[in-house]
């Protein structure tokens, strides 16, 4: 009986090693397995970071020249539809765009839209070439007006002051 004893205690035994042994393979095949995942989790955000990411980065638009800009502005003065006037000059080195209102609603009504087609390029142009140039706006009415300098090359912009009667511009219709 005893030797039954002892070779059921060693099945048993030999049993028990052999299902832990099966536990280990197991898990070390687990293990293996969620190693590989994460290094290749690593990898592909690896990969992600050197990519540019496209959808963040605005699409670059084409901007106008200082010539075309100037003759945007000719045109918007020759065109009797808006009641802006507009002009390109240069006065003590310094070059200007000018504008005229007729009065502070048309400017209100009209000022986002000459931001966008005129001031970002006349003024990105002249600072990236280095030139303190300005933006000058007039309101003529109600009299005798007013008339404000912005400069392109910092945040400095005049107080409104009044226009002097010999002083407006001659080239403005509205």
């Amino acid at each position: 009986m005893r030797k039954l004893f002892v070779a059921v205690g060693l099945g048993v035994l030999f049993m028990g090693c052999a299902a832990d042994n099966g536990w280990r393979v197991a898990y070390e095949q687990e293990r293996a397995n969620r190693q590989e995942q994460e290094s290749r989790f690593r990898n592909f955000e690896a990969q992600q970071r050197q990519q540019p990411s496209t959808s963040q980065q605005p699409p670059i638009q084409r901007k106008a020249t200082i010539t075309e800009v100037a003759e945007k502005c000719r045109k918007l003065q020759a065109d009797n539809n808006f009641p802006i006037g507009c002009k390109t000059d240069i006065f003590k080195d310094t070059p200007y765009i000018e504008f005229v209102f007729a009065n502070s609603e048309g400017m209100q009504k009209y000022w986002d839209t000459i931001t966008k087609i005129f001031l970002e390029d006349f003024c990105g142009h002249h600072n990236n070439v280095g030139n303190k140039a300005m933006v000058i706006v007039q309101v003529v009415k109600p009299d005798p007006g007013a008339i404000r300098g912005a400069a392109c090359f910092n945040e400095y912009v005049s107080e409104w002051e009044p226009l002097k009667k010999t002083n407006s511009s001659s080239n403005a219709h509205y």
